[in-house]
């Protein structure tokens, strides 16, 4: 049996992680110590459907559909995202943390799941911003393009865009650069 000093240093790091991602429902420490599923289903929902946008694209371009489902058909779609999302393999089964008990368990898969998600959230954040830079720099060398540029400049220009998305495997042919010498 665990000692009731861990289940309190689980739920201190739980509360850290929701503060985190400005979780806004009630938490019932109570029940999340006692290993309450319902105490623990409310904070899986928001993680994985309300805190980042991105990741709810991303499910959804999986096929995963986590809203308006029974807590049973919830858990199931939960460890299908965990496993193809994120590779993961909660340490309890989808009847273990369905349960009363398993409590300090249940608040480190807890953890864990945060943990994905927000990291999950800043690679696609990243991408994001980075779609949105590339889009906007697209944008300037069209008008720029109408100018008369030095050859070596525009190159240069064309070169730092190009290596950017080699990084991010999404180079796309028809981004091309003229100089306003070589346009009749």
């Amino acid at each position: 049996m665990l000692s009731t000093g861990d289940v309190q240093g689980c739920l201190r790091k739980l509360e850290a992680l929701l503060r985190v991602i400005k979780y806004p429902g009630y938490v019932d420490y109570d029940g999340l110590s006692k290993g309450d599923p319902s105490a623990f289903l409310p904070i899986v929902s928001f993680t994985l459907t309300s805190f980042s946008p991105l990741f709810v694209e991303e499910l959804m371009a999986a096929g995963l559909e986590l809203t308006g489902k029974t807590d049973l058909r919830f858990t199931d779609a939960l460890y299908k995202a965990l496993r193809d999302i994120f590779h993961y393999k909660p340490i309890l089964s989808k009847q273990q943390f369905l349960q009363w008990g398993f409590s300090q368990r249940k608040i480190s898969v807890i953890c864990d799941i945060i943990n994905l998600v927000i990291q999950k959230h800043s690679q696609l954040k990243k991408v994001h911003s980075f779609s949105l830079a590339y889009s906007y720099l697209r944008m300037c060398l069209c008008v720029l393009n109408g100018h008369k540029l030095s050859q070596r400049f525009l190159e240069s220009l064309r070169l730092l865009v190009s290596r950017k998305i080699f990084c991010y495997g999404e180079i796309d042919n028809d981004f091309q650069v003229q100089d306003a010498d070589s346009r009749h």
